[in-house]
């Protein structure tokens, strides 16, 4: 989890993150809105593609379990981002209404490098391990 920059003045507010700070050059963005509270999305990891989730408003709650097992529950707040590594099955509630996410992606769509089944997920997990 790392805080972004803020610049606050009366006239409002402006965040700023430069990409070379970024594990990644971005290839892609996607905004996520309008998800009701409690609502939770994600359910899937990527093969290769990285992220980096920003919460512009709201509050989001992270579930993530990563390829070597390990399990994290994160909470995003505004003005935070969250690096998102492949090979990490990912579960994101909306605690709030209005709720905004950004999500920088490290590969252009490609609905083949997705894992959308848990047990596929754990599947590669023990083929991992085994190794």
């Amino acid at each position: 989890m790392k805080s972004l920059k803020v610049n606050k003045s009366p006239k409002g507010q402006l965040v700023v993150q430069e990409f070379r700070n970024f594990p990644f050059n971005p290839k892609r963005f996607f905004v996520v809105s309008d998800v009701g509270k409690g609502e939770t999305r994600g359910y899937h990891a990527h093969r290769e593609e990285s992220q980096i989730l920003v919460c512009l408003r709201g509050k989001i709650t992270l579930n993530n379990e990563s390829i070597e097992g390990v399990v994290s529950k994160e909470t995003l707040l505004p003005n935070e981002c969250f690096f998102l590594d492949k090979l990490v099955w990912s579960e994101q509630t909306y605690e709030e209404e209005d709720t905004i996410l950004l999500c920088f992606c490290s590969e252009n769509f490609n609905e083949d490098e997705y894992i959308r089944n848990k047990d596929e997920f754990y599947e590669i997990l023990r083929k991992e391990n085994e190794q």
